[in-house]
């Protein structure tokens, strides 16, 4: 369900346009899903018991028709995964994959569409911290946001506890007590300034690790607003020259993710778009790649869906005061 306002209109569109098919065959589309799938923890609890319910009680005696099961995927893929290899039904994940995609004999029928599945994303942060040789990071969770953020915190946190880095996470929600980042940044500044003391410094190679090691990122979960107040109170307290990095992400550009900019036009425009020196801007997934449909084509989709997204009630979202992208 947490998904469903999105994906929805998607679904929508695009069996509209096979359906230009229907001479040759016919598509049709069901949505599985209920109220209490709230987040991935609660779907993957359930979903084996629903959809096997659903494939025995409907789908098992129908010689008919080819299943296909579509999903964006969550921690649940791989109790789907097991489900689809046992009845011999193609498995389409549009967002999550998983190492054991590629075992034919476990996966006989899954496939991803998906260039940068979620599983990853942890290795993407981790592969950073490596590249650059940052020795320390914290990580901030806004648990407000947006499910990307709260999944992508999970699995780098867990990716960084496997490969032993020293990591330092706390999470807070936006909506009941907004973070205090001047408290917060000046506690991280004081913590890793605290060196060994008495050493005795031999050579130019010791010299440049110790700068090496005093080199800390802050990898935020969190929506545009929140990262502009992060930024704004890190370069109030000097912290935006270099010492520090700031690594900020999102899915892709659109206006569920905001904006991100330093120009907000008030008086804080300017410390802002110092501080933007010092941050790191992640995107999940690649929205410019060549299309392999034709543009009149693409128009016609994202007209249906745009249509479908703001007046379906089912989708929840004709209350909105944008356009999707």
């Amino acid at each position: 369900m947490a998904t469903l306002t999105r994906i929805g209109p998607a679904f929508d569109s695009g069996i509209r346009n096979l359906q230009r098919y229907e001479n040759y065959f016919s598509v049709s589309h069901r949505y599985l899903s209920k109220k209490s799938w709230t987040d991935c923890g609660k779907l993957e609890y359930d979903t084996q018991d629903t959809i096997a319910k659903w494939y025995y009680d409907e789908i098992v005696t129908d010689n008919q028709s080819q299943l296909v099961i579509i999903t964006p995927g969550c921690s649940e893929v791989l109790y789907l995964n097991q489900l689809a290899a046992n009845w011999n039904i193609l498995l389409m994940t549009t967002t999550t994959s998983n190492p054991v995609i590629r075992d034919k004999s476990k996966s006989p029928t899954w496939v991803s569409t998906n260039f940068y599945p979620s599983l990853w994303y942890g290795d993407v942060f981790y592969g950073i911290l490596q590249l650059y040789r940052w020795t320390s990071v914290y990580v901030i969770l806004d648990e407000n946001a947006v499910v990307y953020y709260i999944n992508g915190a999970a699995v780098t946190m867990r990716y960084l506890k496997a490969n032993h880095f020293r990591t330092v996470y706390f999470a807070y929600d936006s909506r009941e007590n907004e973070l205090d980042f001047a408290r917060t940044l000046a506690q991280m500044r004081t913590e890793t300034r605290g060196g060994p003391s008495g050493i005795h410094i031999t050579s130019l190679h010791f010299i440049y690790n110790i700068l090496m090691s005093i080199l800390v990122a802050l990898i935020f979960f969190g929506h545009p607003p929140q990262v502009r107040r992060l930024l704004i109170a890190a370069h109030r307290l000097n912290m935006t020259g270099g010492e520090f990095v700031f690594i900020a992400t999102h899915l892709f550009p659109g206006d569920i993710f905001g904006n991100f900019t330093w120009r907000n036009y008030n008086d804080d425009d300017k410390a802002v778009r110092t501080a933007y020196q010092s941050l790191l801007l992640v995107v999940g997934a690649e929205t410019n790649r060549h299309s392999l449909i034709s543009t009149k084509m693409t128009e016609e989709v994202e007209k249906e869906f745009i249509t479908s997204y703001l007046t379906n009630p089912l989708y929840n979202n004709t209350d909105l005061h944008y356009t999707p992208k």
